[in-house]
């Protein structure tokens, strides 16, 4: 069986790393963005779901 293994370059390293911390900072922005701008007394319960679900999402990314 013949073993294949996956070597990547510098810039193909570069290029991923840049591509997911450019996830991350989007990411970032929109958690800032939706704990700051929604009405608490309308959507507290979703609000708080929305953000769980937003740094679950954050951890997975950087885990990457």
């Amino acid at each position: 069986m013949i073993d294949c293994e996956f070597h990547e370059t510098k810039r193909e390293r570069k290029f991923y790393e840049d591509k997911k911390q450019k996830a991350l900072r989007y990411l970032d922005h929109t958690i800032e963005f939706y704990d700051n701008s929604i009405n608490p007394s309308n959507l507290a319960g979703k609000k708080d779901y929305f953000s769980k679900k937003l740094q679950e999402l954050r951890k997975l990314v950087n885990d990457i």
